[in-house]
């Protein structure tokens, strides 16, 4: 059978499953742009977090090595001392300027201890850090789910309300057109 416009049925049809399915198509693409979008913004979070992170990193290691070069340096005054004092000193001097050496040696082993002491708390404020950003976008994922359940519970309360005051006013219609005596029962035995 065909109208008058010379598309059959049949073809109003297999028109109408191809729109359906392009629809479709088109539906879980969003979807997937959607998530990829979703997902930068995420990767971009987590970038920003390691460069800080980062910064935080070279700032310790760049102390680091500062107060290897002061440990080195007072190492080498040391030894440049020593060196002029053994020139010119007694034997007991040179016990006494080795001793000086050990202690200078003493303070560079506490300051490189300092160091990786440093490193190791600088680690396990990174872990506590990205720890708290886990939990922190668990937290988040969990308060979107809450407002979704909660913008759909909204959205039944609303339609449930207008359909309540649809019945109201349909209500009222009848009891409107109701007898004077039969309109006041019906209203009591409705109302009460």
């Amino acid at each position: 059978m065909t109208d008058t416009d010379g598309l059959s049925l049949e073809q109003v049809r297999s028109q109408w499953q191809e729109s359906q399915r392009l629809l479709d198509e088109v539906r879980v693409r969003l979807e997937q742009v959607a998530a990829a979008k979703e997902s930068s913004h995420r990767s971009a979070a987590s970038l920003a977090e390691s460069e800080q992170s980062l910064r935080a990193l070279v700032d310790l290691h760049t102390g680091a090595v500062t107060a290897v070069r002061d440990a080195q340096a007072t190492a080498v005054a040391a030894l440049d001392s020593m060196t002029q004092a053994a020139a010119a000193a007694q034997p007991g001097q040179l016990v006494e300027l080795a001793q000086k050496s050990v202690d200078q040696t003493a303070v560079i082993a506490r300051e490189q201890g300092a160091m990786a002491s440093g490193q190791a708390d600088l680690a396990t404020e990174v872990r506590a850090v990205s720890q708290k950003v886990q939990g922190i976008e668990k937290a988040l994922a969990e308060l979107q789910a809450t407002l979704t359940r909660a913008t759909a519970s909204t959205e039944l309360i609303a339609t449930v309300t207008a359909e309540r005051d649809k019945a109201r006013l349909d209500l009222q219609k009848v009891l409107g057109a109701l007898p004077g005596r039969f309109k006041s029962k019906a209203e009591t035995a409705l109302l009460s």
